[in-house]
């Protein structure tokens, strides 16, 4: 005979079907002892060891977000590098330096010299090849009919020798020469060098012919063209100024 409450339900001491009755917080539908929570890990059995390498890691919380930096999202901040730049051509921003550093302009002093030993060079075959033009010559008459000295066909070949002696030395020498490397014979013995004012590289054989036909202000000027690197801060010459050139020191 079983004992029942005044209510009709089981004992307290027992459980639906007799037994060790079932713990309230998780109560076993078959009777018996509950099986604690804590006791069983996540499919059942025994719970992980936390210390177990093959236990899964506590979830923390992320903590408060933050807002992103500048850029697309996500995006990490990439450093700048900041050049200071170029340092300026003296007494003319904005001029950049050559590779090899800011070279020296040239003094009118050796300027003058390089000019001088450049026309020392050609002057003296070229009046050695007029005085063998004048050498075989003959008494003769001009066209007025004053008496002069008619050269012979052998000076009339030493005269056009001197002339293409002139104009090929010329072309060579400040115009191939210089416009290729930036100096003549003579700038080159001194260490000088004509180049562009903005990029101070040699200027080309086309420009260089121009530079030296520029020099023709100079002299129209009352040679004060050629005087006026004396004072200038760059040191330029009227043709100098035209092309667009300086004169430093290789």
């Amino acid at each position: 005979m079983s004992s029942t409450t005044p209510a009709g339900d089981p004992p307290t001491g027992a459980g639906a079907y007799g037994g060790t009755p079932a713990d309230p917080t998780f109560p076993n539908p078959y009777g018996g002892a509950p099986t604690p929570v804590a006791a069983t890990g996540p499919y059942g059995g025994a719970p992980a060891d936390p210390a177990s390498p093959f236990a899964a890691p506590a979830l923390r919380h992320p903590g408060p977000l933050r807002p992103p930096a500048a850029g697309y999202p996500g995006q990490h901040p990439v450093p700048v590098a900041v050049h200071p730049g170029y340092p300026s051509y003296p007494g003319h921003p904005g001029y950049p330096p050559p590779a090899h550093g800011l070279p020296s302009l040239a003094s009118w002093g050796l300027r003058v010299g390089a000019h001088l030993l450049d026309t020392l060079l050609v002057v003296v075959p070229y009046y050695g090849l007029l005085g063998l033009a004048l050498v075989n010559s003959e008494p003769g008459y001009d066209v007025t009919g004053a008496p002069t000295r008619v050269p012979t066909p052998l000076g009339v070949l030493f005269f056009v020798l001197a002339l293409v002696l002139v104009t090929a030395y010329w072309v060579w020498n400040r115009g191939y020469l210089q416009g290729r490397t930036g100096a003549t014979l003579a700038k080159r013995w001194l260490g000088l060098r004509v180049v562009d004012q903005h990029t101070l590289q040699p200027l080309g054989m086309g420009r260089s012919l121009l530079r030296d036909l520029a020099h023709v202000l100079d002299g129209w000027s009352l040679n004060i063209g050629y005087l006026w690197p004396l004072w200038d801060d760059r040191r330029q010459t009227f043709a100098d100024k035209v092309v667009g050139t300086v004169v430093v020191e290789a």
